[in-house]
């Protein structure tokens, strides 16, 4: 199985969570989500394997902005169109859940750009200096950075829904979403010469 095969797997099964999201069937939006994940991962691994491509990497980026992106929000839509409360603890959350869920996508979005379009304009990598005194900077930079991905929001995604605490999770992803925004911008005044000029 080549890259760009297990991207298109990865297209399905994340076109396949984000149409039972709508629908307001979120239990199997977000175990489909989390294979997702799995694929979206596994597809740059095999890319590093096989060698990458211009297209595979263009490929690759699209298919995980848009489905992350469309992901949350497609599941508040269903949860809200289907009037699913008892997936959220709180009544007046569960009434903003849409507008919660598309603002914490965007903030996410736009962060992910401010940190690709500093590395195209640029050529330059973003950093936090590597001296001691940032080293629990770089940490934390590391932790906000991540903690949309695989390891954190796919299998917490799974959880809330079990526990019907949705709403929860959509705050979370939020509040997250601000602090990488702050980060990305914050980063983007740290850049450092990368090693092809």
């Amino acid at each position: 199985v080549g890259a760009n095969n297990a991207t298109f797997i990865s297209l399905s099964i994340g076109l396949s969570s984000l149409f039972y999201g709508c629908n307001g069937r979120p239990l199997y939006a977000v175990i489909l989500y989390n294979i997702f994940l799995i694929f979206d991962a596994l597809d740059g691994n095999l890319a590093r394997y096989y060698g990458s491509t211009k297209q595979g990497e263009l490929f690759d980026a699209i298919v995980g902005n848009i489905l992350n992106f469309l992901f949350i929000p497609s599941v508040a839509i269903g949860i809200q169109m289907f009037d699913i409360k008892d997936l959220c603890v709180n009544d007046i959350i569960f009434h903003q859940l849409t507008l919660i869920a598309l603002l914490s996508s965007l903030l996410l979005t736009i962060s992910m750009l401010i940190a690709k379009d500093v590395k195209i304009i640029y050529q330059k990598k973003i950093t936090i200096s590597n001296n001691n005194q940032n080293k629990s900077k770089n940490l934390l930079h590391y932790l906000f950075r991540n903690s949309f991905g695989m390891a954190v929001a796919g299998p917490f995604s799974i959880v809330t829904i079990i526990f019907n605490v949705f709403d929860i999770f959509v705050i979370y992803n939020l509040i997250i979403s601000f602090i990488v925004l702050l980060f990305s911008i914050y980063s983007s005044s740290y850049i450092e010469p990368s090693k092809s000029q």
